[in-house]
């Protein structure tokens, strides 16, 4: 990380690889947040408390949604650093990262990821790809588990994290 304020998302000497996998020790080791506290979190940062009431659980046809805690302080952190400097970008950007969780416990899909069994989207919040796995757990069955948030090449300074194909 640089001591600068505007903090990269992982050391741009740390392989990519290295995060998702740090995405998959937490999912493990049931570092996850449900989809819902993720939504609490957001609004919390933005100083909004929960004013809608937070994200829907899922519903029937939806697969559960959680955020493991590498992916969760990667989203806080972007959201943060964007909303001090436009607060109307960071609600927003919050607002996308909010939505592509639930986009996921709609339908899944996207492109193989870097590791065996992980899968990645870049639609659901440009410039930012999710890596995310569909885990079996025994009492939720299959859960979509949102591993890491890694910045495609074109992102903002301060956010160089680039995808190497």
């Amino acid at each position: 990380m640089t001591d600068d304020k505007t903090a990269t998302i992982h050391d741009p000497g740390q392989p990519i690889l290295d995060v998702i996998e740090r995405g998959l020790a937490d999912t493990r080791a049931s570092r996850v947040f449900p989809r819902e506290t993720m939504t609490a979190a957001l609004q919390a940062l933005l100083g909004r408390g929960k004013t809608d009431g937070g994200a829907a659980p899922a519903t029937a046809g939806e697969r559960p949604v959680v955020w493991a805690l590498t992916a969760r302080d990667t989203v806080l952190e972007i959201v943060r650093t964007i909303a001090e400097t436009d607060a109307a970008a960071g609600a927003h950007l919050a607002e996308r990262f909010d939505q592509a969780g639930k986009q996921l416990a709609i339908a899944a899909h996207g492109r193989p990821g870097r590791l065996a069994f992980t899968y990645e989207t870049a639609q659901a919040v440009p410039p930012y790809t999710l890596a995310f796995e569909i885990v079996t757990w025994q009492k939720a069955g299959d859960v979509i588990a949102i591993l890491a948030v890694v910045a495609d090449a074109d992102t903002p300074i301060g956010f160089e994290a680039p995808i190497v194909w």
